[in-house]
């Protein structure tokens, strides 16, 4: 879906930098999180890694089931 015209639209990539904790997405941003941020982030919307290390290898397994 296309914005409409005139709509400003806030995208943040928030890297695993130790700058980065505590940071807190402003509500309307797309929040798109790299390796291990979605352990911290309180929300994001898409994640990714180039990076195989098994933190983010557990991460693209998905949730262990009881």
């Amino acid at each position: 879906m296309l914005p409409e015209k005139n709509e400003k639209n806030l995208i943040i990539i928030v890297c695993s930098g130790a700058s980065a904790k505590g940071f807190i997405p402003p509500d309307g941003a797309l929040v798109i999180a790299v390796n291990n941020t979605i352990n911290w982030l309180s929300r994001c919307d898409y994640w990714f890694t180039l990076d195989p290390e098994n933190y983010n290898l557990d991460v693209i397994k998905g949730p262990k089931n009881p």
